[in-house]
Order: C-alpha cells, then structure tokens, then sequence
C-alpha cells in the first residue's frame, strides 16, 4: 500500500507497536481476525496523528456489512471515548462513496477522529486509514488529500 503523509511528519514507532497488539485480533463484522498496524505517523508538534490498519478476512465484505457488524462499543474499545457527531447516531455516522469505501467522523479522548475505511475483494481485506487530531492540528483538505492518496498496491 501507499499513502501520502504530510511534510514533517515521522514514524511513530510506539504508537504503531500499540495499534499493531490491538489489531492481532480484532472484530469485524462479527467475526474474530488478524490484522496488523502498518505504519504510524505523528506530526511534528505531536498533535496529530496518522495510522494505517490492514485485517484479513476470511470473505468477501462490503462497507456496509463492516459498518454494520462494528456496533458502536467496538469503537469505543478502538478509539476510548469515542462519539459520533451530535446528533447523528453510529449506525448512520458513515459518509459512504460506495459499497468499498467510506469515512466515518467522530471525537474521542486523544481528540477528533477521521476514519478511511477501504474494502479490497481480491484478497478479502479491510483496510482503515485513521487520523486522529487535536483542534486545528490539521486542515479538513490535508485529511482529504491523505485519504486520496490511499492506494492498496
């Protein structure tokens, strides 16, 4: 995979060790898989944050099934203190491209979340490209230009 990471920022070996335990076995649409953090980027005044997730999976999945099967415990789990927008329940948190992508928004304790969440079939993964960020550590274009420079190689 390849993603596009904002001038200055470095590796975050710790924060990746850290994802990369929680996501050895994590669960997705109900099933138990493994998974792996691939890489972990903080930005140079440590207020931003940028880490890459990929989960195998033993089936073909859709975005809606991986929304659908994630109840929102799962994301407090994943992200402590997680909350969708006011107003706006987790079930319909998702901005859906289409049935293999979609971004979900939210806050939680470490600050702001964006989550990029990318379907490959061909071999079944689930891939989330996570940016988590205090207030105006980060631009809403910078976020958009991350997410599109996504590709799964």
């Amino acid at each position: 995979m390849s993603i596009g990471v904002p001038e200055g920022w470095t590796s975050d070996a710790a924060k990746q060790a850290a994802y990369d335990a929680y996501y050895e076995s994590v669960m997705v649409s109900g099933y138990t898989l493994a998974g792996a953090c691939l890489m972990c980027y903080s930005s140079p005044a440590d207020d931003a944050y940028i880490y890459v997730v990929n989960v195998d999976s033993p089936l073909p999945l859709t975005v809606d099934r991986v929304i659908g099967g994630s109840p929102e415990s799962m994301y407090q789990d994943r992200f402590p203190g997680y909350a969708p927008p006011a107003g706006v329940d987790h079930g319909d948190n998702a901005v859906e491209l289409d049935k293999m992508t979609a971004v979900l928004t939210f806050t939680c304790d470490d600050g702001n979340g964006k989550q990029y969440i990318e379907i490959n079939s061909a071999p079944p993964q689930v891939w989330n490209v996570n940016i988590i960020y205090a207030d105006g550590a980060i631009d809403e274009s910078t976020i958009d230009d991350i997410f599109a420079s996504f590709t799964i190689l």
